[in-house]
């Protein structure tokens, strides 16, 4: 007699199949895993996720994989950022807040970081959707410095390019020790932004 098997049965697959850390990063408001892309050979590493949306900025991307980093990893890295690295005012808020928490030994968080805005009376409609698109940016934690290096990297060219423009506009009228001013601490400020960025990278800016 014909026996027929039931549909699903077969081979159950191994649990170890798919390892833990070949799991996607991201925080727990994130879209669903690209369910295409296959697994890495070999084992795994973190992955990236679709954003909820449109495309996140580099910022949105560094402040959201802070806030699902621990305290430790965070302050790493924050100690070599700077609110004013971030162009978008709000973002400059939310980052304020989360390296006040993180500073304080706690694992950041997108609901920690709400809580202390609003406690400093920071927290506004531009903030609160700031905050909320960084929160399901699909960033990946273990990405946290590169994205933190690619945001300090933006600062540095702005800085060069503000340099540039201001000494061709003083070229032609400013007095000496005026000209010596500007150059002098205009350097420094490069000068500390790429020390900021040799140290996020862990390399030094050389050919």
């Amino acid at each position: 007699m014909q026996t027929h098997r039931r549909r699903g049965s077969g081979t159950r697959r191994s649990p170890n199949r798919r390892r833990r850390d070949d799991r996607r990063c991201a925080g727990p408001m994130t879209a669903e895993p690209i369910a295409e892309e296959a697994a890495p050979a070999g084992g795994g590493t973190p992955r990236h996720l679709l954003p909820v949306g449109k495309p996140a900025t580099i910022a949105e991307l560094a402040i959201g994989a802070l806030m699902y980093s621990s305290a430790t990893e965070a302050t790493a890295i924050t100690q070599h950022l700077r609110a004013d690295d971030f162009t978008e005012p709000a973002a400059s808020t939310v980052f304020t807040a989360l390296k006040l928490i993180a500073d304080l030994g706690v694992p950041p968080g997108p609901e920690l970081v709400a809580d202390d805005l609003r406690r400093r009376g920071r927290w506004d409609r531009p903030v609160a959707t700031w905050l909320s698109t960084a929160t399901v940016s699909g960033a990946c934690p273990p990405a946290a410095r590169q994205y933190a290096a690619a945001v300090v990297a933006d600062r540095l060219r702005r800085q060069v390019e503000s340099l540039g423009t201001a000494l061709r506009s003083a070229a032609t009228s400013a007095s000496e020790p005026e000209l010596n001013h500007l150059v002098v601490t205009g350097t420094q400020r490069i000068q500390n932004t790429t020390e900021r960025l040799t140290n996020l990278r862990g390399e030094p800016l050389d050919d």
